[in-house]
């Protein structure tokens, strides 16, 4: 049994030497063929031996982050992993019939093989080479009866892309984005990038705070006589945070306009309430477009609301400043007519005439004898009778709280039902 052992290690430490001295050697041959001109590969040289010949190269793209998302330029910060296939006949041509034959796979610097100028096209940032010094490049086996090593280069990418922007329906919004490579100084009949994917491989994302990914589709086309492999995505903005902390806090805010008639005017604090909610909703605004890009197509709704509620704030606080003059007026001045008759057609007067008892201070009870009193009856009034300014000031307080719920009504069935369709859509 311990003959057996002895001559099974002796058999394996042969093959295993004679396999890694080939590696070596491959290796060293590769190293100088990249430094001196007397070798058979060099990397600067195009991988393919015929006059028009087209070299493709696989490529797949997997996103693995979100550093950044500045939503006033709209730029989308982003990592990836990239990996990259193609044939290199050289190297095909070279390994097979030589003496480094039994060599099936090597693990080799960047720099040692032909690479593809794989760039992002759409990148914000300076256009350069997709490349790291530290990655290595992989030469697979030869696959069945094939003649040519496949290369395998995985790398990493960092890059800063565009992406259009959209906030009609914000908090609730989603952007698209997408990502184009293409292969810099060769033509499509040269080097041509396509895909095995058809929609963009999100398996390795990690979850972002704000931002959820949802995989768009991939194609490869070509323009102008250059190849273009373009995948796209779509973030969809996590909107909790930005509903309870910005709008449910406008909707309240918006709502206590309606209710600023409903304080008596005797307190003298109505002009500061309405002042109040004015600089709350200018607060809320400048919230809004510190977040959100400076355009006009399409503008938010919640931009739309806010707006909307500032003008009805503004409404209000000079319909309260007239309110208050019509309170401190004269108690003994007279109502001009056409008011008089404004406010008795508002409290339906003419159809529902007003009845009061005469004053128990001024109008004492008719008494006959000890057991029986005749009772004053109650007086109707005229239409237009006893409306003094106190009277109008209170009419018209109950008139402009309907008028101030009625627009608030109005503008949120405006401006935030078709907010909440883009939550809807959202969830």
């Amino acid at each position: 049994m311990v003959a057996k052992l002895i001559v099974f290690l002796l058999i394996f430490t042969y093959f295993r030497l004679a396999g890694s001295k080939d590696l070596n050697e491959l290796k060293d041959l590769l190293y100088l063929s990249h430094y001196g001109p007397d070798n058979p590969y060099d990397s600067r040289i195009f991988p393919c031996h015929f006059e028009y010949c087209l070299v493709g190269v696989e490529l797949s793209f997997q996103p693995k982050s979100i550093t950044g998302f500045v939503m006033e330029t709209g730029i989308l910060s982003l990592t990836g992993k990239i990996s990259l296939s193609w044939v290199d006949e050289n190297i095909g041509e070279w390994m097979i019939g030589s003496e480094h034959s039994s060599i099936t796979e090597m693990i080799l610097p960047e720099d040692y093989l032909w690479l593809p100028t794989i760039t992002v096209y759409n990148t914000v940032k300076e256009f350069k080479m997709i490349s790291d010094p530290s990655h290595k490049v992989r030469i697979l086996p030869i696959s069945g009866t094939g003649t040519q090593s496949p290369i395998e280069w995985v790398t990493t990418l960092i890059t800063d892309i565009p992406c259009v922007i959209n906030v009609k329906y914000y908090p609730f919004d989603e952007q698209t984005c997408e990502i184009v490579f293409t292969p810099w100084g060769y033509n499509v009949s040269e080097v041509y990038l396509y895909t095995a994917d058809d929609v963009l491989n999100t398996a390795q994302y990690e979850v972002n705070e704000e931002w959820t990914m949802e995989a768009g589709a991939a194609s490869n086309y070509s323009v102008d006589g250059i190849s273009y492999l373009k995948y796209e995505f779509k973030l969809k903005r996590k909107y909790l945070w930005f509903f309870i902390n910005m709008v449910a806090p406008i909707i309240l805010l918006s709502m206590l306009t309606a209710f600023v008639n409903m304080i008596p005017v005797d307190c003298g604090e109505r002009l500061t309430f309405l002042l109040t909610i004015f600089l709350g909703l200018a607060f809320y605004m400048d919230m809004v477009q510190r977040t959100i890009p400076r355009t006009s197509n399409p503008m938010p709704f919640i931009s739309f609301y806010l707006t909307g509620m500032v003008y009805l704030n503004s409404f209000a606080i000079i319909i309260n400043i007239f309110l208050m003059r019509i309170y401190n007026k004269d108690p003994d001045s007279t109502v001009p007519v056409a008011v008089r008759c404004f406010i008795a057609t508002l409290t339906w007067r003419w159809c529902c005439p007003k009845k009061v008892k005469p004053d128990p201070d001024a109008v004492q009870p008719i008494e006959t004898d000890k057991e029986h009193t005749i009772p004053v009856e109650t007086i109707t009034l005229a239409p237009m009778e006893r409306i003094d300014w106190r009277t109008t000031g209170i009419a018209l307080d109950i008139l402009f709280f309907y008028v101030f719920t009625f627009m608030h009504v109005l503008c949120s069935i405006l401006f935030l039902v078709p907010l909440s369709q883009g939550a809807i859509y959202n969830i």
